[in-house]
């Protein structure tokens, strides 16, 4: 039978037009940080939890799932999550919190290592996940020097990623798009500022002495990334 003379493979088609929906945020800092306690977690992971909340209140699902996802790798037990929610609904805050705590508590120094992976499935989700994850680090910052340990690192592996400070000027050692060239420097194409989402910029003095550290092109920001 010809497949034009076959059963339509979808034999109905409905529009829903509602409002969308999001999660109530009722949980506080202070709610999980006692969930934490009762689970038996340190005081220092416990703090840094209350660092990355920064303030805002949280859905049940990423509370629940902070605490279900500390709990499994602090008894290193091999467990898999999934957290479902609506565009927009949280579901990232769901795993990077409680994955950046741990990973800053349990970073050493002169030890560095990948401890968690992200893959996304379009490169625009993932230019705008990697300014927020990089922004969550940052805000570990002040715990991470007050217990001398390492700064939380983020990076990104994907075309647009020069291999050295050699590549980032020369488009023909690039995967894809080049990095856009100015007067002072390169412009970042997938990593934008923390603080004021403008241009990040890798200035030439710093290409030549291969320091990767990054400026904002911002006047009346600057902000400048740790080495």
């Amino acid at each position: 039978k010809s497949w034009r003379d076959g059963r339509h493979l979808i034999a109905d088609a409905r529009i829903l037009h509602r409002p969308r929906q999001f999660p109530r945020r009722f949980v506080s800092a202070d709610d999980l940080a006692v969930r934490l306690e009762t689970e038996g977690h340190d005081l220092p992971l416990i703090d840094k939890v209350r660092c990355l909340v920064d303030g805002r209140q949280l859905a049940d699902f990423q509370s629940e799932a902070t605490i279900r996802i500390l709990r499994s790798l602090e008894t290193a037990q091999n467990a898999g999550f999934v957290i479902s929610a609506a565009t927009s609904g949280g579901k990232s805050l769901a795993f990077y919190l409680p994955a950046m705590a741990w990973i800053s508590q349990n970073s050493k120094e002169n030890d560095p290592w990948v401890k968690a992976l992200a893959l996304y499935p379009r490169q625009e989700l993932l230019k705008d996940q990697m300014t927020s994850a990089f922004a969550s680090a940052r805000i570990l910052d002040g715990e991470q020097r007050k217990q001398n340990k390492p700064l939380v690192s983020v990076g990104a592996y994907y075309g647009e990623t020069p291999y050295d400070n050699k590549a980032v000027s020369n488009p023909r050692l690039q995967f894809a798009k080049p990095w856009r060239v100015t007067r002072t420097g390169s412009v970042c194409p997938f990593m934008r500022c923390p603080r004021c989402e403008g241009d990040m910029e890798w200035l030439n003095r710093d290409i030549g002495a291969n320091n990767e550290i990054l400026h904002c092109r911002t006047e009346d920001c600057l902000y400048v990334t740790p080495n």
